[in-house]
């Protein structure tokens, strides 16, 4: 029996391209979405490569399909080997110029519902292991980042929380830099904010390759410059050293 994977926003960017290195794997993919044409368009091309592959319709703005699908996880625990959180619209501009509609609109789309999902496949009887994809961004003070930054750093800092309880080997957070898609004609732009062009974009099918053999290695991996990396271990390092005597005491 081929193992399998669940892809949410697996129809395009970097979210197809790490359903194309599964499905290559013989992994049977399923991929999740809100636009069916999307899907069937995508699945056309996942069926090249391997037969058993599928999709689902979830909107993440719909509670009852995030419910469904909550639900789809938890009962396909025993066979469900990876799923992949790489679904999320960015929201640009000052915070402060964002109505709040909006704002709560867009949290409980990007982190309410992968909240719930997460809560599911970590039921303690799952061995389901599961990939997020971040953002460095999140990690540091940028101006008009900050609401993208908000719903991917809170995510993140779940995630952490997680790998006390569980074995964190369950867990692979990436983060994957500029990489050649269409998130930023996708992105909503709040006031006069505009993206800064970047010239050294990945392609997002090398990107995939790469998220895959951390996964198979079991490893944490930043897919950036030198530079980044070295910002991450400068920031890092100390509250992990805290944690490490905290955790002396109270474990």
């Amino acid at each position: 029996m081929n193992k399998k994977a669940l892809v949410i926003g697996g129809t395009s960017g970097i979210g197809f391209s790490i359903s194309k290195v599964f499905a290559k794997k013989n992994y049977d993919v399923t991929i999740v979405s809100s636009n069916i044409e999307n899907l069937e368009k995508a699945l056309i091309d996942l069926k090249k490569i391997n037969s058993d592959c599928s999709y689902l319709k979830c909107d993440l703005k719909n509670e009852i399909e995030v419910n469904n699908l909550s639900k789809l996880l938890l009962n396909q625990r025993e066979n469900l080997d990876c799923v992949v959180f790489s679904s999320c619209k960015g929201l640009f501009g000052k915070i402060n110029d964002v109505e709040d509609e909006k704002f709560i609109n867009y949290f409980n789309t990007f982190v309410v519902s992968n909240l719930k999902l997460l809560k599911n496949i970590f039921n303690k009887n799952q061995k389901t292991r599961i990939i997020y994809l971040s953002s460095y961004m999140a990690h540091f003070d940028i101006p008009n980042y900050n609401n993208y930054s908000f719903i991917k750093l809170t995510i993140d800092n779940f995630l952490q929380k997680l790998k006390a309880e569980n074995n964190y080997r369950r867990i692979l957070t990436v983060y994957p830099g500029s990489v050649k898609t269409d998130f930023d004609e996708k992105s909503e732009l709040i006031g006069k904010f505009k993206f800064k062009k970047s010239v050294n974009k990945k392609s997002p099918d090398e990107v995939a390759e790469k998220i895959l053999k951390s996964y198979e290695n079991y490893e944490n991996v930043l897919h950036f410059s030198i530079f980044m990396k070295l910002l991450f271990f400068f920031k890092n390092i100390i509250p992990k050293f805290l944690n490490f005597i905290v955790n002396i005491f109270f474990k």
